[in-house]
């Protein structure tokens, strides 16, 4: 296709592999950057950031992982749109934040949870997101059960996600950071909700307003608590379940692109790694 830049590789990750939520090792394409002053320094210091805004021509996602699962395409969304930090159920301002930590690569610094009913922690960005990636540092243990909400309608509380999320690494209704999983990367994704709504103006719980925002908790205690070393946000504008092993998905959108606004690169998504699951796709700059 005329334009597009065109992609085909093995993609041994369920997105974007332990330890890369916060660089450009797991996506499928990267975009040029740009170059930027950095302002405050002395000297101003020069850094690279990526150019956001994909289309997306035609699509393959083949998994031969072995098992049926979820597979998906989408992109990362860019640190500058999305927070983070721990939900306190206790306070009533139950949200701290720390962006900082989860946007880093420091280790073990962003805890997911403690082992206190009803805490956990909280995601919120300017854009629709639908998939979490958490590079988990250590694990919980013992029997915790988690829950799912997001920000209702009137931005002004929580509604329950509903227990057939697409990934929740974990049993039906519960959002599982238990134990070992592949490579420690722990992923939740869902469908955009229909009636998600921004926090409203004065701010949730101490979320600031203008922000779409998913709480997972625990109802269910941990006996140690999960900790993670760096998270990462996407959306995911094809999300399919069910595909067997050895089976691909198509989509060619004849010229027109899929319009992926914001995002500073593609990704894709399969249930279970393997590195025979394989990525063809045509994708440009939006213009």
């Amino acid at each position: 296709m005329s334009g597009y830049n065109s992609v085909t590789r093995a993609h041994p990750y369920r997105l974007l592999g332990p330890g890369n939520q916060q660089n450009d090792t797991g996506l499928i394409y990267t975009p040029p950057s740009l170059r930027q002053v950095q302002a405050g320094g002395t000297p101003q210091s020069v850094v690279a950031a990526l150019l956001e805004g994909l289309g997306l021509g035609s699509f393959e996602l083949q998994n031969r992982s072995g098992s049926t699962g979820v597979l998906g395409i989408g992109v990362r969304l860019p640190n500058r749109l999305w927070i983070a930090g721990q939900w306190d159920d206790s306070e009533t301002t139950a949200f701290s934040d720390d962006t900082a930590d989860a946007q880093d690569t420091g280790t073990g610094d962003f805890a997911l949870e403690t082992t206190t009913v009803n805490d956990g922690f909280v995601v919120a960005c300017r854009e629709p997101f639908n998939i979490l990636s958490i590079d988990v540092g250590t694990a919980s243990t013992g029997t915790p059960v988690r829950a799912l909400r997001y920000t209702n309608s009137a931005g002004d509380g929580w509604a329950d996600a509903p227990a057939n999320l697409f990934i929740q690494d974990g049993a039906s209704g519960n959002v599982s950071i238990t134990g070992t999983t592949v490579a420690n990367e722990y992923l939740i994704a869902w469908d955009i909700f229909s009636d998600w709504g921004r926090v409203a103006t004065g701010g949730l719980s101490g979320i600031p307003a203008g922000y779409y925002a998913v709480n997972v908790r625990a109802p269910t205690a941990p006996t140690i608590a999960a900790v993670a070393d760096a998270l990462a946000v996407g959306r995911l504008y094809h999300l399919v379940e069910g595909i067997t092993d050895n089976t691909a998905v198509f989509r060619d959108f004849a010229g027109k692109d899929r319009r992926m606004p914001f995002g500073n690169g593609l990704v894709a998504l399969f249930e279970t790694a393997n590195v025979g699951n394989r990525v063809s796709a045509e994708v440009r700059m939006l213009t």
